[in-house]
């Protein structure tokens, strides 16, 4: 896959997820729904081009199982960097209710799946 595709992609599913933002907004706290919407894509959107990268590189390697330590790195920063996201958002934005964490939990999944998507390919084609 290369840089082009994948930036085309993400260009579009992070305008897809900002839609949706603004419609999901209407029903609820719409600055808290906002805020943690921008928050979660922004985070994201520069994670999926640091694991592109990341990944693009290790699978032109020649060491065994290295593109796998690719697929551990990603999961283990995902996950520190959404508690951290999280905790932080509670802490300044005060936000009421929980909500909040179902709106991050959307955006999670949307770029998870495109994630597994560019990874899967990018492993093709360096197999």
């Amino acid at each position: 896959m290369s840089f082009g595709r994948f930036f085309r992609y993400l260009v579009l599913i992070t305008i897809a997820a900002a839609i949706w933002s603004f419609i999901i907004s209407k029903f609820g706290a719409v600055a808290q729904t906002l805020s943690i919407y921008a928050i979660s894509i922004s985070c994201f959107f520069v994670f999926s081009i640091l694991i592109f990268f990341y990944a693009y590189y290790t699978s032109a390697s020649d060491r065994l199982y290295s593109f796998n330590n690719v697929v551990s790195a990603s999961f283990l920063i995902k996950l520190i960097m959404s508690i951290c996201t999280l905790m932080l958002f509670q802490k300044f934005a005060k936000p009421t209710g929980n909500a909040y964490v179902l709106h991050f939990i959307i955006v999670y999944l949307i770029y998870t799946a495109y994630e597994v998507y560019f990874l899967t390919k990018l492993a093709k084609s360096s197999a």
